[in-house]
């Protein structure tokens, strides 16, 4: 399932299509401008949601632990999410 935000704000809907805000997942960060490469940070979807606010744009996936659910944004600010719960969360919020 995947959204395109046009406004460049589908990081603010993140706590709203993961299952748990609170849950602490993994992040993968692309950052090919300043530091090419992944980094992959564990945190909750709110602090990770946060954080992106006060960011420049890169490409970002997160993905819970016991890997049932995945969401990522990509450059062109589409939001793809895959497993049942996040599709779900994804298809409620854009209806």
């Amino acid at each position: 399932m995947a959204h395109h935000f046009s406004e460049g704000n589908g990081f603010s809907h993140l706590t709203q299509i993961a299952p748990s805000s609170t849950e602490i997942i993994y992040w993968i960060v692309e950052d090919v401008q300043f530091r090419p490469g992944y980094r992959t940070y564990e945190a909750s979807v709110e602090t990770i949601q946060s954080v992106i606010g006060e960011c420049y744009g890169f490409e970002y996936t997160l993905i819970a632990k016991d890997l049932r659910w995945l969401i990522c944004e990509t450059h062109s600010d589409v939001v793809i999410a895959t497993g049942e719960e996040v599709e779900q969360n994804l298809k409620t919020l854009i209806a």
